[in-house]
């Protein structure tokens, strides 16, 4: 995994066998669009939560993942959490 922007930090995980793909961002700067690829072509939805000074992992709305590519707001200051959708 690749985490090419100032402020972020970008752990990915993935359990290839469950079809389960996971991405943790840490973004310590203003907010963002951040592009996620990658993704195998089986993965079409993503799950997110979002933790900051006011939320404590507070569901977001479903991310459609189209050519293995997501388009994911990160808030300002904040901790998001992906999942794919199985």
């Amino acid at each position: 995994m690749v985490c090419n922007g100032a402020n972020l930090t970008c752990p990915g995980f993935g359990d290839i066998a469950g079809g389960i793909y996971t991405v943790h961002i840490v973004n310590n700067g203003a907010s963002r669009q951040a592009a996620l690829t990658g993704f195998p072509a089986n993965v079409t939805e993503l799950r997110m939560w979002v933790t900051d000074s006011t939320r404590g992992m507070e569901e977001g709305a479903r991310i459609p993942v189209t050519g293995g590519k997501a388009e994911v707001k990160l808030d300002a200051t904040s901790y998001t959490t992906v999942i794919s959708v199985r």
